[in-house]
């Protein structure tokens, strides 16, 4: 069961917490103290490589879009500014790409 799926249904956790998709500093904190297995190396690399696979299948357009607003962290209008785009096209741009991704996550979680 990968980590996240985990977390989800850990019952040392508060049980107004199971399955939330947020978490608290502290539930965060459980999550570090548990002891990783093998099998969730595996699966985290799994992971890791569906979301790499997903992100080659973007548009290059979109994949520039979630590069510099996620990994560089850029705002928004910074982001915009950047690519020379009005903010209204960066956002259409984002939100497809966002939508790409969910896709194709969704698709995982359900085979796993």
């Amino acid at each position: 069961m990968p980590l996240f799926k985990k977390l989800a249904t850990n019952p040392a956790l508060p049980e107004e917490t199971q399955g939330r998709r947020s978490l608290s500093l502290d539930e965060r904190l459980i999550v570090q103290l548990q002891e990783i297995t093998p099998l969730d190396n595996i699966e985290a690399q799994e992971f890791r490589q569906v979301v790499m696979k997903a992100l080659q299948e973007l548009h290059p357009d979109e994949l520039r879009v979630m590069e510099i607003r996620y990994q560089f962290k850029k705002s928004p209008g910074q982001a915009a500014k950047q690519l020379g785009l009005a903010p209204e096209e960066l956002k259409r741009r984002e939100r497809s790409a966002l939508r790409k991704l969910r896709r194709k996550l969704a698709a995982y979680g359900a085979e796993s």
